[in-house]
């Protein structure tokens, strides 16, 4: 069954991974406003409930929060839905999207 209601564009970025069980950093691989997958060495199971922080690197202090749950888990990552976004975090994908659809990464 697949879950999503819009695709997913590439979208590189090094974000920090918490959960219930460990915390670590990860690579986020692609976005849409329905989820991320995120490339990772933490072993997730299905139905995890995971926090994801991305620092945004035009400035420098601010992190921007992407809670979500583990729609599915690979070898080297897994695919996260979000789960209860903020304004700001909206406003973060449609940047990336958008950067991407313009031909810009």
């Amino acid at each position: 069954m697949d879950h999503r209601q819009s695709s997913r564009n590439r979208a590189l970025a090094l974000v920090e991974i918490q959960s219930q069980y460990n915390g670590d950093t990860g690579f986020m691989y692609d976005i849409s406003y329905d989820g991320m997958f995120i490339v990772s060495n933490i072993k997730m199971k299905k139905y995890d409930i995971v926090d994801i922080n991305l620092s945004l690197p035009e400035k420098e202090d601010i992190s921007v929060h992407f809670p979500g749950m583990v729609m599915h888990h690979r070898k080297h990552g897994f695919g996260l839905m979000f789960r209860g976004l903020d304004n700001k975090a909206l406003k973060v994908i449609g940047k990336l999207l958008n950067r991407r659809n313009n031909g810009s990464n």
